[in-house]
């Protein structure tokens, strides 16, 4: 499917609005526009005309949370129930703990993100960094020091809170 605008008293064609570019958006980011260009008339998706579009598909995608692969045995294990994240929002529901190994490998894990609290990286407890899988808030700031270089006491910190479901799929 493709879309053309024109200029009325001309008919030539002309790049959409944004507001056009929105609405088709909106019904498929995969429907062309036939654009001009230098070299002459060429098509364009929606999803290219307009890439910071707001989605509201993604809204009904679950959230991917980026992991170090290194986590994966203490998240399985349970000993890891939280991440903290800086610049990296989140909010409570599905979402999927992503691993991607240095081999190229991805690994999934399906979880429930159940609160998100915001807070100064001074704020931080014993409790948190116990959540984080980590044995001393101390373990924890040095962590924080390996993945956020430069992250002062300061500093807004989400920690994000979730759950793996049973194994079994059961309650």
């Amino acid at each position: 499917m493709a879309v053309a605008a024109a200029y009325g008293p001309t008919g030539d064609i002309i790049a959409p609005c944004g507001k056009c570019r929105q609405v088709i958006f909106d019904i498929s980011p995969d429907i062309c526009f036939v654009v001009r260009e230098p070299n002459g008339l060429t098509t364009r998706t929606a999803k290219t005309l307009l890439p910071l579009a707001y989605d509201w598909r993604a809204a009904e995608q679950r959230q991917r949370i980026y992991m170090w692969e290194g986590y994966e045995p203490v998240i399985r294990s349970g000993a890891k129930r939280q991440t903290i994240r800086i610049d990296d929002p989140f909010r409570p529901g599905p979402a999927e703990l992503v691993f991607e190994r240095s081999s190229g490998e991805v690994t999934v894990i399906e979880a429930i993100v159940t609160e998100v609290r915001s807070l100064s990286r001074s704020e931080l407890t014993d409790d948190d960094a116990r959540r984080d899988g980590f044995d001393s808030l101390n373990d924890l700031h040095r962590a924080l020091d390996q993945h956020y270089p430069g992250l002062s006491d300061y500093s807004t910190v989400d920690v994000v809170t979730y759950e793996l479901p049973p194994p079994d799929g059961g309650v």
